[in-house]
């Protein structure tokens, strides 16, 4: 700390950038107390040190909810507005012993949703309290949080909940270290199976289990209009193909691969279940359907560039890859494509072509915990109070409920006269579109596509590596497929034999 002495004595801290987005601060008899994140700490002035006090979401506290901080000793005093604008509660922490179970919630990266559901099940459960484990925090980067999360996994020393995004969870499962959920849904009234939407879960089982979850999923596919996309739905790659070609187009008519990440990336998340037998551990990409996969990367040179609505209109456009996660977002696609909607798929060797996706952590119960019951709890508040309105709802009673709110209109009262609010936009250069209250054949037809989905989408980064890595000779003419898909064919099942 620096004093700069003259007309007024300024206070300058050195190194200490967290106070800038700090969400509360008080001075303590040391230095500062300060939020940042779930977190709570004091900087000492004099030694000018951190400390990390507490997690404040262990206490059922939001650090942006917090109306007065401060600290008398060891003792922290904070008055709070939970979810109100209006009442507040007062919360003393002292030092001393804690009667309620602790369970540790080890997550890959935390999250605001993460610790928002952390928050609200600390505030109403005195029994039990979730601490969160950041792999992150204590790692050099995420992918070396993620690697440590899994030897914790594999070796037993994993904490009592896990957060599994960005793990290859089917491999592990294998290994007998994940919960079988459905043991707990079979004796909880509140959160049985029969009231989560059953089709969409069964599409994550493996062997008939259920090892993670999340409140919300999404819809991975393919459309375009019922004309362009001749009312098919699941196809080959040589027969979108021949589709494109009938229409004088190519594979750059299909508008949707993410600008960001590679097509083959994409691909290979909807159809990477096609290749791998999850439960016997076992790989085949040395197929004509992988080498499909390849020619549609490699003949792929980035699709069309202009306004999604002008291509369409002058037939540059004819199909959209994308995701569905909301009525409003279908009928802003059926209205771009002139008010005719197919959902053909992504091309797949058999099925539709959809996929259904998980929203949100996806979460799972270690099967060497102590407490699996009481970590139960946590899961089932996360699925019962996890949903924000993105995504569909996994609970049938929310999915229902978002089904109807689909189909009201969304009112407001300006100058005293009510009129309804547009469910959702879209706009270029050439169009201006808004969507109000959805028909009810609008709302069954997401509902047919949900029914129709038939694969899991979900990213396999160390297994997508390899395919990359490897592929990246065949698209430049350096080696043959069947050269190119021996290696992947004996990278990955190495990989599968050792994880």
């Amino acid at each position: 700390m620096d004093i700069d002495t003259g007309e007024s004595t300024e206070y300058r801290i050195d190194g200490l950038e967290a106070l800038s987005d700090a969400d509360s601060i008080a001075v303590t008899e040391n230095g500062i107390l300060y939020c940042q994140g779930s977190g709570l700490y004091e900087y000492n002035m004099e030694e000018q040190t951190i400390e990390k006090k507490l997690d404040l979401s262990s206490f059922g506290i939001s650090a942006s909810d917090i109306i007065y901080l401060g600290m008398d000793g060891e003792s922290i005093e904070i008055i709070d507005n939970y979810g109100s604008t209006s009442a507040s509660e007062y919360t003393l922490l002292e030092k001393g012993e804690n009667t309620a179970t602790i369970l540790t919630l080890g997550v890959t990266w935390e999250t605001d949703e993460i610790a928002e559901m952390v928050t609200g099940f600390n505030r109403f459960h005195d029994d039990v309290q979730i601490t969160i484990v950041d792999y992150s925090a204590s790692a050099d980067s995420v992918d070396d949080g993620i690697e440590q999360l899994k030897l914790d996994i594999i070796s037993g020393e994993a904490p009592d909940i896990l957060e599994v995004s960005g793990i290859d969870y089917e491999i592990l499962a294998d290994k007998g270290v994940f919960a079988d959920l459905y043991d707990f849904m079979a004796n909880d009234s509140e959160c049985g199976k029969s009231s989560l939407l059953t089709d969409v879960l069964s599409l994550y089982e493996m062997d008939g289990h259920l090892y993670l979850i999340a409140p919300a999923f999404q819809v991975y596919s393919m459309w375009g209009s019922s004309a362009s996309t001749q009312g098919k739905v699941g196809v080959t790659l040589s027969e979108l193909e021949q589709i494109l070609k009938a229409n004088g187009r190519d594979l750059n008519a299909v508008y949707g691969f993410s600008a960001d990440e590679p097509v083959l990336t994409t691909l290979c998340a909807m159809a990477m279940d096609e290749f791998i037998d999850w439960e016997n551990g076992i790989c085949d990409f040395e197929t004509e359907a992988f080498q499909e996969v390849l020619d549609f990367a490699n003949a792929y040179s980035g699709g069309y560039e202009g306004t999604l609505s002008t291509g369409i209109a002058n037939g540059n456009v004819m199909m959209t890859v994308g995701t569905v996660f909301s009525v409003a977002n279908y009928q802003l696609q059926k209205e771009l494509y002139g008010g005719s909607l197919n959902y053909i798929g992504y091309p797949t060797q058999s099925g539709s072509g959809t996929a259904i996706g998980f929203h949100g952590g996806e979460l799972a119960i270690n099967a060497k915990s102590e407490n699996m019951d009481a970590a139960w709890e946590f899961v089932k508040y996360y699925i019962l109070n996890g949903y924000d309105g993105n995504g569909f709802p996994v609970v049938s009673e929310q999915f229902d409920e978002a089904m109807a709110a689909a189909m009201t209109d969304d009112l407001v009262t300006d100058n005293g006269v009510e009129y309804a609010m547009a469910k959702a936009t879209y706009y270029d250069d050439n169009t201006y579109i808004e969507v109000m209250a959805a028909t009810e054949q609008d709302v069954s037809a997401v509902k047919s596509l949900i029914a129709q989905a038939d694969r899991r989408f979900g990213y396999h980064t160390e297994i997508q590596n390899i395919i990359n890595e490897e592929a990246a000779y065949y698209f430049a003419g350096q080696k043959s497929f069947a050269d190119v898909a021996s290696v992947i064919q004996n990278r990955v099942q190495l990989y599968l034999a050792e994880d």
